[in-house]
């Protein structure tokens, strides 16, 4: 998908939050970021949507943007608030916990399907028997 935006709109973001929209492009990798609908200011011509993701350049920052003709358009970016930055932290340990289960599904899955490392039966008898019969 290809990103564009307005150059006026970049250099006033630029100017206000010291922001500059070339430098957010890999906030769409965030695997934690946090994508939604901005309905508050969509409209019926046009569907606003707000990331919040981590950027190497900035850190956490909340992007508005629309996507029209199979492109992106940055609308504005600002430094993420204090409820932006616990949305963002929930997502990331909900994702962590939710990979760690998964993995953890994966690691127990692939313990029963593993087959046993011997066929014999445990030796009992040996086990029982006093220390002075191993030496």
């Amino acid at each position: 998908m290809k990103m564009i935006w307005d150059e006026d709109k970049r250099d006033k973001v630029i100017r206000e939050r010291n922001i500059d929209f070339a430098k957010l492009l890999d906030i769409f990798n965030d695997s934690f970021a946090v994508d939604f609908q901005d309905l508050e200011h969509s409209t019926s011509d046009e569907t606003r949507y707000k990331i919040i993701g981590m950027i190497a350049y900035y850190g956490l920052i909340t992007l508005v943007y629309t996507i029209s003709d199979n492109q992106d358009r940055f609308i504005t970016a600002w430094k993420s608030d204090e409820w932006e930055t616990n949305e963002y932290e929930q997502n990331r340990k909900w994702q962590q916990n939710r990979n760690v289960c998964r993995s953890s599904i994966e690691r127990l899955k692939a313990c029963q399907r593993r087959p046993s490392q011997t066929s014999e039966k445990p030796d009992f008898e040996r086990l029982q028997k006093p220390r002075e019969h191993y030496a």
